[in-house]
């Protein structure tokens, strides 16, 4: 059993997540889970999600599936936005790279109106199996590393947000041949290094549980020794009681660079 619980801590701590992709696809940006999973993560953006919500007659908890989205996006020429109006300024505040801004906002949006949107994006529930996490993962494409075929034609416009802000795309052209594209992969390469897609510090799962559970102390009645016990259950390391509220504050450290929590 401490041989089971190490291997699945290693598997876990230098993730961005609480369960990051465990795939051998490594379908996923690390660095860009770790934005979202901050950014809803931020007390200042739990309260704006909730106030936007019920400003816009929004579900609270967001509408369960695509379907009703579209539905209330629809509903009326405003609704739309509306919503993205309100995500703009909730993210004014937010130190984001301007680069990926855009992308950012458009997961805020689809956050809003139903996380389950934007699921394969963020921590997967601590229930959820091996399995079904590969199956989550398999039927997503737009967050695979990779490259992939876009093509344009007459449906540009609809298949426009498969573009994404850190990435190259390549022009090809019944005149293209080999030669010109293995030149310009050349040029390509040494961009690589610059289309990280968020400069975001290495959280880690471990200290993101203890954050949570230190967070709700109050609330939960929990001590630190439970708390510590409850990580260690979870991630097969070896926290004591005594260093809960440092551990817990390493995530909180990290969620303080997209905003202070002082901030207004």
């Amino acid at each position: 059993m401490k041989n089971e619980n190490k291997k699945r801590f290693e598997r876990v701590q230098s993730s961005t997540t609480r369960d990051v992709v465990r795939s051998k696809h490594s379908t996923v940006w690390d660095s860009e889970r770790a934005l979202y999973m901050l950014i809803t993560d931020h007390p200042a953006f739990v309260v704006g999600v909730a106030g936007t919500r019920k400003h816009l007659s929004i579900p609270q908890s967001g509408f369960t599936d695509g379907q009703k989205a579209f539905d209330w996006e629809h509903a009326n020429k405003s609704n739309r936005s509306a919503l993205l109006g309100a995500v703009e300024k909730l993210l004014a505040d937010f130190s984001i790279k301007t680069t990926f801004r855009s992308e950012a906002k458009f997961f805020v949006y689809d956050y809003t109106l139903s996380p389950k949107i934007v699921e394969n994006q963020l921590p997967f529930p601590k229930d959820m199996s091996d399995e079904d996490i590969e199956d989550t993962i398999e039927r997503v494409g737009r967050h695979k590393i990779g490259a992939q075929v876009i093509q344009t034609g007459a449906d540009v416009e609809s298949r426009k947000y498969e573009f994404k802000a850190n990435a190259l795309y390549l022009e090809i052209t019944q005149h293209t041949t080999l030669e010109d594209v293995t030149t310009l992969y050349k040029h390509a390469t040494k961009r690589k290094k610059n289309m990280l897609p968020f400069a975001m510090p290495k959280v880690q799962a471990a200290p993101r549980y203890a954050w949570q559970l230190f967070s709700a102390k109050k609330k939960n009645k929990m001590s630190n020794s439970q708390i510590a016990r409850a990580v260690n259950a979870e991630f097969g390391v070896r926290l004591t009681p005594q260093h809960v509220p440092s551990y817990a504050a390493r995530y909180e450290k990290a969620l303080q660079t997209l905003k202070p929590f002082h901030s207004k």
